[in-house]
């Protein structure tokens, strides 16, 4: 307190306002830090967004070729894969003599019916 005592009146004046202006300054550096970080986010989150308006239009064409997609999706499902095409044969194997071609020529005459299926449930026009 001794030290107080001596300094003028403007000096202990200037000694509350740099004592008062430290911590403000610091906290407004936090502040603005965090406030353009939030900023950058959220620009970053909508540059993000940016491919949904190209994603919108080619849903919406979708939409008008529903049965072919259905179709895709249907054909695609319906052929067996490759790796199980090839387990199921080794099984197969000692019972059925030729199982792998067996097995391709189902999974191939699967692909037409898988065609009816899909017309038959989602139309491949529309009227």
């Amino acid at each position: 307190m001794q030290f107080l005592n001596h300094l003028k009146l403007w000096q202990k004046l200037l000694l509350l306002v740099v004592a008062m202006a430290v911590p403000t300054a610091l906290l407004g550096t936090f502040y603005l830090s965090s406030a353009n970080h939030q900023v950058s986010q959220a620009r970053n989150e909508l540059e993000g967004a940016h491919y949904a308006h190209s994603l919108g239009a080619v849903l919406a064409e979708m939409e008008n070729h529903r049965g072919e997609l259905f179709a895709l999706m249907t054909c695609g499902m319906a052929g067996v894969a490759g790796t199980v095409m090839v387990i199921y044969a080794g099984f197969l194997a000692p019972v059925i003599p030729n199982a792998l071609g067996n097995i391709l020529i189902a999974s191939v005459i699967s692909t037409p019916a898988g065609l009816a299926v899909a017309a038959l449930m989602v139309p491949l026009w529309r009227s």
